[in-house]
């Protein structure tokens, strides 16, 4: 019997240090973003969307994700991070891995293969300018 495949797609933002550049928003809230020293933000005023939002990026893991009969150990469920920056012109830049499921390296690689044929995403603003934002999510493979 084949194994059906179970996966999840979350998106996580995460904050981390490095100070480059403040933007402080026009209007009365004085809110600041700040990027790190390549001009990446962690927060926009806008995020990074897919195309079509999150039942789209779903549809297209669920159309590009390829599985594996067999697996190197013994798991067969987990959760790979990955971050990746949307630049300004909602292309996929810098791929990295945050976390690998131990044991399956499949799981990393597929991630990653998929990420990085990803359409271009509408790009993060901040005061309607777009900007340089870094994406973290979490990957969740599971096979039932």
């Amino acid at each position: 019997m084949k194994n059906k495949i179970l996966f999840a797609i979350i998106f996580t933002f995460i904050s981390i240090s490095g100070f480059a550049q403040v933007i402080t928003l026009s209007d009365t809230s004085a809110q600041k973003y700040v990027s790190d020293s390549n001009g990446v933000f962690q927060y926009a005023q806008v995020m990074p969307e897919f195309p079509g939002g999150s039942d789209s990026l779903n549809r297209y893991w669920t159309k590009n994700i390829k599985f594996f009969n067999a697996f190197s150990g013994q798991c067969k469920e987990g959760t790979v991070y990955i971050s990746f920056i949307v630049e300004k012109d909602g292309t996929i830049t810098n791929i990295k891995t945050l976390k690998e499921v131990q044991g399956a390296p499949e799981f990393t690689r597929e991630a990653i293969r998929v990420v990085s044929i990803m359409p271009k995403w509408i790009p993060g603003k901040i005061n309607d300018q777009a900007v340089r934002v870094e994406v973290k999510q979490p990957v969740r493979f599971k096979l039932l």
